[in-house]
This record gives C-alpha cells, sequence and structure tokens, in this order.
C-alpha cells in the first residue's frame, strides 16, 4: 500500500472514531438520565464560573472535575449495557460490577461536590456578607 493510500485511510478511520464517540455522547444525552443530571450540574457550575471570575487554574480543576465525573458516567453506562447484554436475570457477579461502577461515579461526584466548595466557598461567603 503506498503512502498516500496509507494516510488516507488513516484519516478515514480517525473521522470515523470521532463520529462513533459524538454518538455515544448524544446517546448518553438523549437516554441517561444520570448522564443528564451531571451534565446540567456542569452547566450550572460553569454559570457560576463565570459569575465569580474563576482563574485559569480554578477553571483548569473545575474542568477536569467535570471530565472525571462525565467519563465514569459513560463508563458506569457501558458496562451496564454489557451486563444487560450477557443477561437480564440476577446474577451476583454482576451485581457487583454494576454497583462498583456506580460506587466509582458516586466517589467522583463526591470528590467534586468537595473541590467546588473548596473554590466557591469563600467567593460565596464573601457574597453573602457584604
Amino acid at each position: 500500500m503506498k503512502n498516500k493510500e496509507k494516510h488516507t485511510l488513516s484519516l478515514k478511520r480517525l473521522i470515523s472514531s470521532f463520529s462513533y464517540a459524538f454518538e455515544g455522547i448524544y446517546y448518553l444525552i438523549k437516554h441517561e438520565k444520570n448522564f443528564q443530571i451531571h451534565a446540567l450540574a456542569v452547566m450550572v457550575v460553569s454559570i457560576a464560573g463565570i459569575y465569580f471570575q474563576l482563574s485559569p487554574m480554578e477553571w483548569c480543576v473545575i474542568t477536569l472535575c467535570f471530565m472525571i465525573v462525565l467519563l465514569g458516567e459513560a463508563m458506569n453506562s457501558a458496562l451496564e449495557k454489557v451486563c444487560d447484554l450477557i443477561t437480564e436475570e440476577y446474577r451476583s457477579l454482576i451485581k457487583i460490577a454494576k454497583d462498583t461502577a456506580a460506587a466509582g461515579v458516586l466517589l467522583a461526584a463526591i470528590g467534586s461536590v468537595i473541590i467546588a466548595f473548596i473554590i466557591f466557598g469563600n467567593k460565596i461567603y464573601s457574597l453573602l456578607h457584604v
């Protein structure tokens, strides 16, 4: 295969990969209630960040929190679909897999809330005590 043909095929594969990823994001937004809740939280915190004029470093930390929680929710949803594909019967190992995946999202969300309190706490306190 010539170099130009290899490059074209790689570019097509790359574009397809992005297309599939965007389809996954669309599915999550449209069908997964917990993802919708987390996406709403992202919007609310972003509006608060704009209002309180977060520093670039604060935006980096907040954005990292957003991505970790949304990534966790996406992986949790994917794992649930695979488990449901395997069987809809109760299986203790599938329950453990689903529960621990959900626990991962919960831990990420708790950590993100703690970070939000650290970043926004003094800003909100100052606003309320002016």
